[in-house]
């Protein structure tokens, strides 16, 4: 995967419609290494945004993003197309809670 700093996806979670934005930008000179920021409106009208690492390792994209409550979430995904890449996401809620929710996501690189 080639990304170039502040790249932008749009993405929708299937499981339950919550569009949200990533941007990746490659981190320093590390190969296949990425930083994420994720930002989306949640079910309360509040504005959210998470940021960490993503790896690249065999054809995956893996990142994870974690909540002020506890939760969090796991993604993984694969380019499925030009510009495209398709993905699963599993929640652990609150800490507590393995697999609370799990779904797909997709994502369409913007211009």
């Amino acid at each position: 995967i080639s990304c170039a700093s502040g790249r932008t996806a749009s993405s929708d979670i299937e499981e339950n419609a919550l569009p949200f934005v990533l941007t990746l930008s490659k981190h320093g000179k590390e190969k296949n290494v990425y930083d994420f920021v994720m930002e989306y409106t949640g079910d309360d009208g509040q504005p959210y945004r998470g940021t960490g690492q993503a790896d690249y390792k065999e054809g995956t994209l893996v990142f994870g993003a974690k909540a002020a409550d506890g939760s969090a979430a796991d993604y993984q995904g694969s380019l499925t197309g030009k510009g495209t890449m398709t993905g699963s996401l599993n929640i652990n809620a609150w800490g507590l809670v393995n697999n609370a929710a799990t779904g797909e996501w997709h994502a369409v690189k913007q211009p």
